[in-house]
């Protein structure tokens, strides 16, 4: 009986720690917590291709750092670069608690290019063009993208949001 119940246990581990997927009307929808991808029993919110981002509803954008780009970072701060990213992390879990309580949550994303939604076409924004990979990207329906520093969030967030 102690065999049985030791493969069966076995199985079910084996089982259970596959890769995390959720069939949805022939669709598989990879759930991860960088990467939402739109299915039709969802918001069409975050549509993600290849190594471009499609938005079309409210959202805050935060960059994920790679190792080039933490490089850039290091190079371009120098001897402050430890400092300045203790002082980004801090802000940017500030914006976040902020975001959350009007209902507005920020997505890391890694991709290269973002298309924004305005109107019925989509504007295209190159990550690499921001002024730095620190600030956040704002983006309302149908409006121009902005870029605002952490820090400032509450009121950016009120003037862009308003």
């Amino acid at each position: 009986m102690r065999y049985f119940i030791t493969i069966l246990a076995v199985i079910f581990v084996i089982y259970g720690c596959g890769k995390k997927q959720k069939k949805v009307k022939n669709k598989i929808v990879n759930l991860s917590l960088d990467t939402l991808v739109v299915h039709k029993n969802k918001i069409n919110h975050l549509k993600k291709i290849k190594d471009t981002l499609f938005i079309n509803m409210n959202t805050v954008l935060s960059i994920k750092l790679d190792s080039l780009k933490i490089e850039k970072l290091k190079k371009m701060y120098k001897n402050n670069f430890y400092t300045i990213m203790d002082d980004v992390s801090y802000y940017k879990h500030e914006a976040s608690e902020y975001l959350s309580s009007k209902n507005i949550k920020i997505y890391n994303t890694s991709e290269k290019i973002i298309a924004f939604k305005i109107g019925s076409k989509y504007n295209y924004f190159y990550i690499d063009s921001m002024k730095s990979y620190l600030n956040l990207i704002l983006y309302r329906e149908n409006h121009k993208v902005k870029e605002v520093v952490s820090i400032d969030i509450d009121i950016e967030y009120e003037e862009y949001y308003k």
